[in-house]
């Protein structure tokens, strides 16, 4: 039970940060090759977590914050991509 609520919640969080990270591609009006240029990854990468198949490895959102000038707080808040 506590195990099928934690991967519940991490389905969750991936779909959320895909939706943050589809938003901030948008906002800057740029493709996911260039986007995964920024972030300094693989094209295979960025459309993985942008999809919200994979979770994206902690150190990699220090990145993303630098490269998209954004803040953490925004990129892991969720409360506005879910309206």
């Amino acid at each position: 039970m506590v195990a099928r609520k934690l991967e519940q919640r991490q389905i969750d969080f991936n779909r959320a940060l895909a939706l943050r990270l589809a938003q901030l591609r948008w906002r800057l009006q740029i493709d996911e090759h260039e986007a995964a240029r920024r972030a300094g990854v693989s094209v295979v990468s960025w459309r993985k977590w942008e999809v919200g198949t994979v979770t994206m490895q902690t150190d990699l959102f220090l990145k993303i914050g630098r490269a998209f000038r954004c803040s953490l707080d925004w990129l892991v808040s969720f409360d506005e991509v879910q309206s």
